[in-house]
């Protein structure tokens, strides 16, 4: 949160990561997602009953939704990314190079503002 409040720096996530966003916070209090678009892979792909599943430590869309975000997703397997300001995310893993490329085209965007 430092790095995106006080150098006006980029907070991303791919995927499952979203998780290490959903509940940041920024100085005011406010949960960072809250009002934002945020991506990441949905519970409705998930297999509820695997597993693996019940070692989540809760259901990611709904705290997404919880604290305010604008959850999107796209097709199932394919890319999906957007962009809210300096907030980057992910549906899956196929959007790792579509994040990439948007974080960079951001990162230069912001340079190229100083």
């Amino acid at each position: 949160m430092e790095i995106y409040e006080k150098y006006n720096g980029i907070v991303s996530s791919v995927c499952h990561g979203r998780a290490g966003i959903a509940d940041l916070k920024t100085q005011d209090g406010k949960y960072l997602v809250s009002g934002k678009k945020i991506s990441g892979y949905p519970t409705a792909f998930e297999n509820t009953k695997a597993k693996y599943y019940k070692n989540f430590p809760f259901d990611m869309t709904h705290r997404l939704k919880q604290h305010g975000a604008d959850f999107k997703v796209g097709a199932q397997g394919k890319p999906f990314m957007v962009k809210d300001g300096r907030v980057i995310t992910g549906q899956n893993y196929a959007s790792s190079a579509v994040v990439a490329k948007e974080i960079i085209a951001t990162l230069a965007q912001l340079d190229s503002d100083k």
